[in-house]
């Protein structure tokens, strides 16, 4: 399946505004579940979404507000900000601020003119880094609501409510359960590019030991035993095998059917334990409905549970079809929207929210969680010493923490492999999740 390019007149590009408020008010929704809604201070106007995502700026914020931003700023969308004179603070659209970032207007704009990233951040080139390091867009919905309180002469406890408990869930998607040939071609070649680019010995021996060395894959039960252990619950998702199967899907997808003893036996033990099931639709499956149904439907099958969640394979994905297609096969709810290569916030936000949908000018009817780490991005696309791994880590988890918001991670069962290694890293990010639990 080809990547899609959309042409310029394929999308709502103007909005009215009490549509574009109802979505940020329903986005924020876990900062007023009782309401009000803050107020919003500029004129009634429709909204040209053309003008997102081509500049952004940092904007200080007042003292009283400083320790909601980062450093005492947030970064907006410039196109946000009325031109003229006064504070900057002043003249920005925080509730089209809190827009631009929750609908991904940046990503969008250049899906549109080149056609999906495919969840690789390096190819929007000209969007800050530092857009995705914070949740920017719960900061703003925050700032909203401060503000509100303190217009009104009281406290935000008592005009919304508490802040809620931030919540990281934890999930796994199962690529393997075996170490296949496609898996020792795929990572050998990857680690051999590792060792070229960084110039360690450690790589190079890794891209031996993954082409050469047999070793155990299944490590479901172990996963599951140490979520267990800390108190939790984790979700998983399961890969369900299309009818036909082309080399590059041979290649791509993991190896195993629904069928496998191992699997039939785990999602039995671990469904009466409190664990969910989801579906991990193959490579080429991003955009397509009737395939994710089959899966659905082949995990009805096998398991008699209906999946409600999902993630797309290699998180393989796109703002125009992606959800949509989700959906249409019957989920409520994706944790595809995050990077392969680096953590982050892809929308600038750590919401469980119904994204925004810019072909028709309303929102889907999927909730959609970010996904802020998955394990390659701290061992396989760079290279960090335990230390640095673990305050990267630290460094999400508190994020969500001082927003108050809701995130997804990422790790993948066969990673706990003597190849792989990678499960310090896991004992470590389940230690701060429950830290800020």
């Amino acid at each position: 399946m080809q990547d899609r390019v959309h042409p310029p007149c394929a999308w709502q590009s103007c909005i009215p505004r009490e549509q574009m408020l109802q979505f940020v008010r329903q986005a924020g929704q876990r900062y007023w579940p009782q309401g009000p809604y803050p107020r919003d201070t500029v004129a009634t106007m429709d909204m040209d979404l053309s003008t997102l995502g081509k500049a952004w700026c940092k904007v200080a914020l007042p003292t009283r507000f400083a320790s909601l931003g980062v450093e005492g700023t947030l970064w907006v969308d410039a196109a946000t900000i009325a031109p003229g004179d006064g504070e900057t603070f002043d003249r920005c659209d925080w509730y089209f601020a809190a827009f631009a970032h929750l609908s991904a207007s940046a990503e969008w704009q250049h899906e549109r003119a080149h056609g999906p990233i495919h969840s690789y951040a390096l190819r929007l080139r000209h969007v800050p880094s530092q857009l995705y390091d914070h949740a920017w867009a719960n900061r703003i919905l925050l700032l909203l609501r401060a503000r509100e309180a303190a217009a009104q002469g009281t406290t935000e406890e008592a005009l919304f409510g508490p802040l809620p408990a931030a919540r990281i869930h934890i999930t796994h998607d199962v690529d393997a359960i075996d170490k296949t040939w496609p898996i020792r071609l795929k990572q050998g070649v990857f680690e051999l590019f590792n060792a070229l680019r960084y110039g360690h010995l450690h790589h190079l021996r890794k891209a031996m030991a993954m082409i050469c060395q047999p070793t155990r894959y299944d490590y479901l039960d172990t996963v599951a035993d140490k979520v267990a252990a800390a108190g939790l619950r984790s979700a998983f998702h399961l890969y369900a095998r299309p009818a036909t199967r082309s080399l590059k899907l041979w290649l791509m997808d993991p190896g195993y059917r629904l069928a496998d003893p191992r699997i039939m036996d785990f999602v039995q033990a671990r469904t009466a334990q409190g664990f969910s099931f989801g579906l991990h639709p193959s490579f080429d499956h991003w955009c397509d409905a009737a395939v994710l149904q089959r899966g659905c439907a082949a995990m009805q099958q096998a398991f008699g549970l209906t999946p409600t969640h999902i993630r797309q394979h290699w998180l393989r994905f796109s703002l125009r079809d992606t959800w949509r297609a989700q959906a249409s096969a019957g989920f409520t709810q994706d944790y595809t929207f995050g990077f392969n290569e680096r953590p982050g916030f892809r929308s600038g936000s750590a919401l469980n929210y119904t994204p925004w949908d810019f072909v028709t000018g309303t929102v889907h009817s999927i909730h959609a969680c970010p996904t802020m780490a998955m394990d390659s991005q701290f061992y396989a696309y760079q290279s960090m010493t335990a230390t640095a791994r673990k305050n990267a880590m630290a460094a999400l988890v508190n994020e969500v923490k001082a927003v108050h918001g809701e995130a997804a991670v990422l790790w993948h069962p066969h990673s706990f492999a003597r190849d792989y290694g990678w499960s310090e890293g896991f004992d470590d990010m389940l230690a701060l999740i429950g830290n800020a639990a």
